[in-house]
């Protein structure tokens, strides 16, 4: 931890916090979850901007992100129930592909309040989990020590992250930070056709967002019982639209779903394929 210690008070109110190096005013929400939550919020800014030195006026997302991103792990600890994640995610979908979300390079100062929630928080926390399964939890923490160790109190912009977590994951990552941070867009994952010939279940599925995410295929069979597959977000790297998984099963597929509440989804009404008798 940067400093020897952190503060945080509260003001009273229900909502709302400010935070300074060392120092956090803090609201006082009503659910303990949310309370851990924003102190831990709070806590996460001593890391980005403040020691780091990142320009929230010009990208909020390089530490409201972050701040957004960190509480997971110990709001989960002690209230297990909330499942921060799943929040995460449905702030972000609310808002995703609509006409005001802008993409998270547009610089903050020319956002209005109404997509700043989702640019400079929801996108970016949503994106960083995304990036964490992709790299996975062990080279995902390397390459964040590598870009504190490299870019502390340096100033460093969207380009210097990117570059960062691309040398250490020894991988042009372009394709996910182009759509996830440049582009307007919005995830979504479909499931366009089921095929089950001689044994093999083949289930197409399709990136119809832009935003590329890990895909999760759950095929249900009509003995109540259930198979996974799941893929890393690296099955789009090469700019496919679709890919088909597979399963070997004899048994008589009832339905087959894409996705979970831990991946974003913005049109869930395509996730759902169910097998007509």
């Amino acid at each position: 931890y940067p400093y020897s210690h952190v503060t945080s008070f509260c003001n009273g109110n229900k909502g709302g916090e400010m935070e300074t190096p060392m120092m956090a005013n803090d609201g006082a929400p009503e659910k303990l979850a949310n309370h851990i939550g924003l102190i831990f919020h709070e806590i996460a800014h001593n890391y980005f901007p403040f020691m780091m030195g990142t320009n929230e006026r010009k990208y909020a997302w390089m530490d409201e992100g972050w701040a957004s991103f960190f509480p997971r792990e110990i709001v989960d600890k002690f209230v297990p129930e909330h499942d921060y994640l799943s929040k995460e995610i449905i702030g972000y979908e609310e808002t995703a592909g609509k006409e005001s979300e802008l993409p998270p390079m547009v610089v903050s100062y020319s956002y209005l309040t109404e997509s700043s929630r989702t640019g400079f928080y929801d996108r970016p926390s949503v994106a960083y989990y995304e990036l964490k399964e992709l790299l996975g939890n062990d080279l995902f923490k390397k390459a964040m020590l590598e870009y504190i160790n490299r870019w502390i109190g340096k100033h460093p912009i969207p380009i210097d992250f990117f570059n960062t977590i691309n040398d250490v994951a020894k991988e042009d990552l372009s394709w996910f930070w182009k759509p996830w941070f440049y582009e307007f867009g919005y995830t979504d994952l479909a499931i366009d056709n089921v095929e089950n010939l001689y044994g093999k279940i083949s289930a197409k599925i399709v990136k119809a967002g832009n935003i590329p995410t890990k895909v999760k295929v759950v095929f249900e069979f009509e003995d109540g019982t259930n198979e996974t597959i799941e893929k890393l977000a690296s099955v789009w790297k090469n700019g496919n639209k679709e890919i088909i998984i597979n399963l070997e099963s004899s048994k008589k597929i009832k339905k087959v779903s894409v996705g979970d509440k831990h991946i974003p989804d913005c049109a869930k009404e395509n996730d759902v394929y169910v097998i007509s008798n």
